[in-house]
């Protein structure tokens, strides 16, 4: 998710553009989040928000906020095996294919505490 932070020097809120592709259940929670921060939907992507409310707020929200269902994200870690190896073609001219162990490793996530859906850092 991006947005864009613009204030006017004068006045009392600051104008927020966010891009996202969120389901529906996710944009409600991610819309009361905002708005338990004193923000103003202005259009479907447009919020004003108020002075205090910094872009490193912001990103908190987004770094806390599960895109898939809107619960709350916790530091997790996980383990990675993306390297496949080809053993042989098969009788329908594919390939076999396997993980090789070796090459696991653990990686940090961000991991949803409601329905466990989870993304790298």
């Amino acid at each position: 998710m991006k947005f864009e932070y613009n204030h006017k020097i004068g006045q009392p809120m600051v104008s927020v553009k966010f891009e996202h592709d969120l389901n529906f259940k996710a944009e409600n929670t991610f819309n009361k989040a905002l708005m338990l921060l004193g923000g103003k939907q202005i259009t479907i992507i447009q919020w004003e928000l108020p002075l205090c409310i910094t872009p490193q707020v912001i990103e908190q929200v987004i770094n806390n906020f599960c895109y898939n269902c809107g619960g709350l994200m916790t530091d997790g870690e996980a383990i990675v095996n993306d390297t496949f190896r080809s053993i042989e073609e098969d009788e329908r001219g594919g390939f076999t294919t396997f993980t090789d162990p070796k090459y696991a490793h653990v990686k940090k996530v961000r991991k949803c505490q409601s329905c466990g859906h989870s993304h790298t850092v």
